[in-house]
């Protein structure tokens, strides 16, 4: 199992950007985190799967399964 995970770790490729005003607290105005998993084709790497999740939204983190869903399968550029 452990085996597994650190392989499925390997493929994945994370970024997290906070937009926040400036020169005011710490308080972000829209926060955006994403993880996509790759696997490498005949052209290149491409996405085989995708979570990206919106946050200072709402009152709690909110997931963005539509736009993960468009990543899945396109080449990143």
């Amino acid at each position: 199992m452990m085996a597994q995970g650190l392989e499925l770790a390997a493929h994945c490729r994370t970024a997290f950007f906070k937009l926040r005003r400036r020169g005011s607290i710490d308080f972000g105005v829209l926060s955006v985190a994403v993880a996509l998993w790759m696997e490498g084709g005949p052209d290149g790497e491409v996405v085989s799967d995708a979570r990206v999740v919106l946050g200072s939204i709402a009152s709690l983190p909110s997931s963005a399964d539509d736009v993960a869903e468009a990543l899945v399968g396109q080449k990143l550029t």
